[in-house]
């Protein structure tokens, strides 16, 4: 047959123009994967994208897993070069590794199975010591593989978070069983902050296998004052105890004292004294009575109080009963003054005898009587713990000197 040179040439771009709908199409300026997200719990479906693949080339998606085993999935990319394929996490922790290929192109990602972070964090100031401060942490299990939790600690904002300490899982079921720590390493009137992981120890995974199990609640709290001690009660009268206590703190605003009647409560507050003072006068008790007080240190600013200090005791004293004993006499003096004797008292009335009013006249006492009763002999009497009130009266005689004188017989 005889071609022409048109239909030759027409052939020609023919040929070409088939060829290279069979060749791969260039690669896009760098082909890229990712994830639908970071870091994932044990179990979840992991989404791989991918785009900047040869158009409709089957792409070649490898994943390398923590412990070193390779899984395989294949996927097509669509007519601009992209695809989307899925894999299943079946529970190994870590850094997973994740690469795609079409022969040409080639694109690598990583992700993190992250095992489930602890849930309900809290934090709260504690009750102190006279020798430590104390925030106290709780929070719940939500992992189902961890041997224990590492505990975090930083002073925010800024601060760096750094391990303090581990708690043992006693679960490893994710059932969500309550776990605390009560942290006395910190500092009263400090601002701390706090984050829990879970992790496991055997195989010991690297660090950044943590990622994604803190705790998302990060709670702050307060570390409180340092509590007062040695708390003594003594009683100064029968209306008034003295209180006096041992300050350990260096950040209280104030101190606020309880009182009870009985050593296991109820206490209610009964005064606060300001900062650094340690003695308190407690007045207008009922005598004869047993008291019982403790002390705590507040600081203002972040509303926290210490633990208490000990209790301590004290009872009024008794009331003093008194009696008032009148004596009277009409000679004598200087006698015994009319006045109030403390009941179970002894009292002694006396009177001067003779009374000597001139060289030749006096007085003698000729007895007395005690309530009107009958005159006894003497110019004094005791009262043996004195009871009642009582009246005593001294009786007289009235004597004059007769001088005698004569010459003879």
């Amino acid at each position: 047959m005889k071609l022409t040179l048109v239909t030759i040439m027409f052939a020609l771009l023919a040929t070409l123009i088939l060829g290279f709908a069979r060749l791969p199409s260039a690669s896009a300026e760098g082909a890229t994967i990712w994830t639908d997200k970071p870091d994932y719990s044990s179990g979840e479906t992991v989404t791989i994208f991918g785009s900047g693949f040869n158009a409709s080339a089957v792409v070649t998606v490898t994943i390398e897993r923590p412990d070193g085993t390779i899984d395989t999935v294949y996927a097509v990319a669509d007519d601009v070069g992209s695809f989307t394929c899925t894999y299943q996490l079946d529970g190994i922790v870590g850094t997973y590794t994740v690469t795609a290929t079409d022969g040409t192109n080639t694109a690598t990602t990583t992700f993190t199975d992250a095992r489930t972070a602890p849930t309900d964090l809290t934090a709260a100031a504690g009750v102190s010591t006279a020798t430590y401060s104390r925030i106290d942490l709780s929070w719940k299990d939500a992992s189902d593989d961890e041997d224990l939790f590492v505990i975090e600690r930083r002073i925010p904002p800024g601060g760096a978070y750094s391990e303090i300490a581990t708690v043992a899982s006693t679960t490893k079921a994710g059932t969500g069983t309550t776990y605390g720590y009560t942290d006395t390493g910190v500092t009263e009137g400090i601002v701390y902050q706090y984050q829990v992981k879970a992790r496991t120890v055997n195989p010991s995974p690297p660090p950044d296998s943590w990622t994604g199990s803190a705790s998302v609640l990060k709670p702050t709290a307060t570390a409180p004052p340092k509590a007062p001690s040695l708390l003594s009660a003594i009683a100064a009268s029968a209306s008034q105890i003295n209180l006096a206590w041992t300050d350990n703190s260096a950040v209280e605003s104030d101190f606020h004292i309880e009182r009870a009647t009985s050593g296991s409560g109820p206490f209610a507050e009964i005064a606060t004294v300001s900062v650094n003072v340690v003695t308190y006068p407690d007045t207008g008790l009922s005598s004869g009575t047993t008291y019982y007080y403790q002390v705590r240190a507040h600081h203002h600013a972040s509303g926290t109080y210490s633990g208490y200090s000990n209790v301590a005791s004290a009872t009024t004293q008794a009331p003093v009963i008194q009696y008032y004993i009148t004596v009277t006499s009409a000679h004598g003096s200087p006698y015994t003054a009319s006045g109030w004797v403390n009941a179970g008292s002894d009292f002694t009335a006396s009177v001067t005898d003779p009374d000597v009013v001139a060289a030749d006249h006096q007085w003698i006492c000729t007895g007395h009587s005690v309530d009107g009763a009958p005159i006894e002999a003497g110019s004094s009497h005791t009262f043996t713990a004195v009871g009642a009130a009582h009246t005593i009266s001294f009786s007289w005689q009235e004597q004059w000197y007769i001088t005698v004188t004569s010459a003879h017989g």
